[in-house]
């Protein structure tokens, strides 16, 4: 375990690199270089509060001070971890059904990470966004950043000897991951985010190699924390959860999502579409992969496909869906692994006809 003074020079370095000369240490002023303000820190959670902040202040925000200091108010509490008393109590719940304690800590740990994050990005929701590009339609803005951040920052006092694999600081997976890795999205569903869209997670898993053992996804905006530990089960806010009874395609109600390269995949994508859309009761597209997966597992829906997927989309949210009893493949039926380029998840009853559905447009083993 890391000490306070370790943790902050841990999150510092991930907030401003090499240069920190903006913020000094616990019980000093603390100066944007604007020179405007200044804030008395006496507490740890404090200095993490402007520590969050720093990344928001140094990313063009500087002429916004209500937007900055209340950037301050909202991230610094869960920067340092500090949870109200409901908040552990639904992880505890869930750690109560881990089978391996070692597995339940582990929970424990990805599940306070995943509400300090997720406090952020709703506290963060109604604010003027800072949107940059890494494709066209592909969106990060200031709060993805200052969300993974924290989620790194916790994970990271956690325990050492684990890697990272995070969508927006630690994305690089030339190889496949032997070891345990965490696999980090930090706001599923930025474009939502960034229009005001109400639909967006952070999700975590902790996998080693490429099994998932632990997984959690929360929803902020609906306050819906999902969890699950490998030969545990699954639950939504500590309440045991179990995929749908529909076993017939024709009685389902599904899922879906669109590559963000959908131009060059759009005769494929729309040919599946209409395929299922003409067999079922219904097809939703939330446009995020790890929200709609958490809905599969706790009923709501009844089968979900997409493809082109990276695994900070699924990692998590797929233990949620084995572990409710679900079942995850590949188009052809191959078994699923987040590294996959395509999944087709349901409730296991509808699984063949949903397959028979999508095998020809499957490139699973063809990459």
């Amino acid at each position: 375990m890391n000490t306070p003074l370790a943790t902050m020079r841990n999150v510092g370095h991930l907030f401003a690199g090499e240069d920190t000369e903006g913020f000094c240490c616990l019980g000093e002023k603390v100066r944007t270089d604007n020179n405007a303000d200044a804030l008395l820190l006496d507490s740890y959670a404090d200095f993490l509060y402007c520590i969050a902040s720093w990344l928001i202040l140094q990313r063009g925000l500087r002429g916004n001070r209500l937007f900055a200091l209340s950037s301050i108010m909202i991230m610094g509490r869960n920067m340092a971890g500090i949870l109200s008393n409901g908040e552990e109590e639904r992880i505890a719940r869930c750690v109560l059904g881990c089978n391996d304690p070692s597995l339940g800590e582990i929970l424990r740990t990805a599940g306070r990470a995943a509400l300090a994050a997720g406090n952020i990005l709703r506290g963060l929701y109604d604010q003027p966004h800072l949107i940059t590009h890494k494709g066209a339609i592909d969106l990060v803005t200031e709060a993805d950043v200052a969300a993974e951040q924290t989620v790194l920052a916790m994970l990271k006092e956690a325990g050492e000897g684990i890697g990272f694999l995070a969508e927006e600081s630690h994305s690089s997976y030339e190889t496949l991951p032997q070891g345990p890795v965490w696999v980090i999205d930090p706001l599923d569903g930025t474009t939502n985010f960034a229009h005001g869209f109400p639909i967006f997670a952070v999700s975590i898993a902790y996998a080693v190699g490429t099994l998932s053992k632990v997984g959690v996804v929360y929803a902020p905006m609906q306050d819906e924390l999902f969890c699950a530990c490998l030969g545990g089960g699954a639950w939504l806010n500590g309440h045991p959860i179990q995929v749908s009874g529909a076993s017939l395609l024709q009685d389902s109600l599904l899922a879906t999502g669109f590559p963000y390269a959908i131009e060059t995949e759009v005769d494929g994508v729309m040919t599946a579409l209409s395929r299922l859309l003409t067999r079922c009761q219904g097809v939703r597209r939330t446009g995020a992969a790890a929200v709609d997966l958490a809905y599969l597992a706790c009923g709501r829906t009844d089968g979900f496909w997409e493809i082109n997927l990276k695994p900070w989309d699924t990692a998590a949210a797929m233990l949620l869906v084995s572990e409710a009893g679900g079942r995850l493949t590949a188009y052809n039926g191959q078994e699923y692994t987040p590294y996959l380029p395509e999944v087709v998840a349901s409730n296991g009853r509808i699984h063949a006809e949903m397959v028979g559905q999508l095998a020809d447009f499957s490139k699973a083993g063809k990459e």
